[in-house]
């Protein structure tokens, strides 16, 4: 799955794609990888972020659910 980030006021678009590996990945528009987020022991099923464009939440067949700050560039786990 690769969700595409529209944000509001954040400063960059971004594309996350979820992979198999169980990482997250943020993309910006031109090409250039971000960050590779890890922390899913299984496949990541869906990525989504919330209006601002600042916090985002990926599941994994794992079971879990990591939230995420861009802004702040902290993520934990539930």
């Amino acid at each position: 799955m690769i969700i595409f980030n529209k944000p509001q006021r954040f400063i960059e678009q971004l594309i996350a794609p979820g992979g198999h590996d169980g990482t997250v990945k943020l993309w910006k528009l031109d090409g250039t990888l971000i960050a590779t987020l890890k922390g899913h022991d299984a496949s990541v099923v869906s990525v989504a972020f919330n209006p601002d464009g600042q916090l985002f939440a990926s599941n994994s067949w794992d079971k879990t659910v990591i939230l995420g700050n861009l802004s702040q560039a902290s993520i934990g786990t539930s």
